[in-house]
């Protein structure tokens, strides 16, 4: 459940997690772009989601652990 909630809400919880930061709206389009395409993947996500992001689900998209966490 933490993986999927990652790619799919990254833009806040990057600024929870960063203490205020935000990520750039160009940044944001390509990885909305991407969210929307289903082939958004932590590879994607910035450095402090990508610490916290559960290591044997790393480089799948959100399709790709569904089918994992069945």
């Amino acid at each position: 459940m933490r993986a999927q909630k990652l790619l799919k809400q990254y833009e806040r919880l990057y600024t929870k997690v960063t203490r205020g930061k935000r990520l750039s709206p160009k940044r944001i389009r390509e990885l909305d772009a991407k969210r929307t395409a289903g082939t958004i993947t932590s590879k994607d996500l910035s450095g402090r989601l990508m610490e916290i992001f559960p290591g044997e689900l790393k480089g799948l998209t959100p399709k790709e652990i569904k089918e994992i966490c069945k």
